[in-house]
């Protein structure tokens, strides 16, 4: 009889070879499945774990992340993208962040009015400093002197690196948030 270490192993090695050979969550869980019936393997716990990692219901609800909702506001006046259309469509093919909605409003900066683009996004980074530490990189991008973010966590301006200027705080009187 074989010990529940050999039983583990084979089946293991099983799933890989299925993997390997293009299978897919559902078609690995299903011949895994054969597998065990086929050679005899019980319901082991263990054994079941291994299956279990292969479930397809499993994978899909841990791949289903909660996606976050966050705001930007970025200015137009000296923009690198130049026009809406343009940098709304820089902010569309940004990988990371999904756009929901796009609009434009009048704020004022440094006393100035300024068309300002109000983006909503989508994304599913657990850490916000990760966002801004992105918003920062685009602000640079874009060469904006920082673009004003908010999520449910966080409400920071993203100064560009190359900013020389005095840091000044988040304002949420200044925020237009759609």
């Amino acid at each position: 009889m074989k010990t529940l270490e050999s039983r583990k192993e084979e089946l293991t090695k099983e799933a890989k070879r299925l993997f390997k050979n293009g299978g897919t969550f559902e078609t690995v869980y299903e011949g895994l499945k054969e597998y065990r019936e086929k050679n005899g393997l019980s319901h082991d716990i263990n054994l079941d774990a291994i299956q279990y990692l292969a479930n397809p219901i499993r994978n899909k609800k841990q791949n289903k992340k909660k996606m976050k909702k966050l705001i930007v506001n970025i200015g137009m006046k000296n923009n690198s993208k130049g026009t809406f259309k343009e940098l709304t469509k820089y902010v569309e093919n940004l990988k990371e962040y999904k756009v929901i909605e796009v609009l434009v409003t009048v704020m004022t900066y440094e006393g100035e009015d300024e068309l300002t683009m109000i983006a909503t996004f989508e994304h599913n980074y657990s850490r916000d400093s990760k966002v801004l530490s992105d918003w920062e990189n685009i602000a640079s991008v874009l060469t904006q002197d920082c673009i004003a973010i908010s999520s449910d966590t966080m409400d920071a301006l993203a100064f560009s690196p190359n900013f020389k200027g005095k840091n000044f705080k988040f304002d949420s009187n200044l925020f237009a948030n759609n």
